[in-house]
């Protein structure tokens, strides 16, 4: 089944006057597979904010189940932003302050060859297809059930479809076939040999975030 990216219901709260705004907006998340879903359904109404990592986060206590996600979040997230080698999100539970999920941003390419028809034949005949990695996306044990994996995504894509850079593709390097699972039911497609680097064209995913596609 492809789930609708435009099903997960995401309600974001305008900054107050002076508020940073580099970092993500405050917002409530509802994930919804049917249409009958009530707006007031969901049991995590106003509980996380989705902002950018900083030092005042306290990753050490993330448990994700999967031990290179946490290894990655715990020691190795850090570097990579010094280094601009990436950019991360976390969505902080705003009762407790802990770090429920997180994701990562970075920008890369896909080899042509690697994308699948038909979609690379309609693609210009440069070597590579300009793209942004959705490199590490990681929910705490803790939070399950609660759809942030789904609210995460949802927030990554909705970050690079409105971002001023020119990106054909979002592609996720899942950790394993789970993983690709997930990123398959919101319509990624697998790369030709690669079946868990999966590929998303950013004309795709502003259809499914305004729920044109079917």
């Amino acid at each position: 089944m492809t789930v609708k990216l435009s099903d997960v219901r995401w309600i974001s709260r305008t900054p107050a006057p002076g508020t940073d705004r580099s970092a993500r907006a405050q917002c409530t998340f509802r994930p919804c597979r049917e249409a009958s879903c009530r707006p007031d359904r969901a049991p995590v109404s106003a509980r996380f904010a989705i902002e950018a990592l900083t030092k005042a986060h306290q990753r050490k206590t993330f448990l994700c189940g999967n031990e290179r996600i946490d290894r990655y979040f715990r020691e190795a997230v850090t570097p990579d932003i010094k280094r601009r080698y990436a950019t991360c999100f976390v969505a902080r539970d705003l009762e407790t302050n802990r770090i429920a999920g997180f994701y990562t941003l970075s920008s890369s390419n896909v080899p042509l060859t690697a994308v699948p028809e038909p979609l690379a034949s309609r693609l210009p005949r440069y070597p590579t297809v300009p793209a942004v990695l959705i490199g590490w996306l990681g929910r705490d044990q803790s939070y399950a059930g609660l759809g942030l994996g789904e609210a995460l995504l949802f927030d990554a894509i909705k970050t690079v479809t409105e971002a001023l850079i020119g990106a054909h593709a979002i592609f996720a390097d899942a950790i394993d076939g789970k993983a690709a699972a997930f990123y398959a039911a919101f319509g990624f497609t697998p790369l030709t040999n690669r079946p868990n680097s999966l590929y998303l064209p950013v004309a795709t995913a502003q259809r499914l975030l305004s729920g044109e596609a079917s």
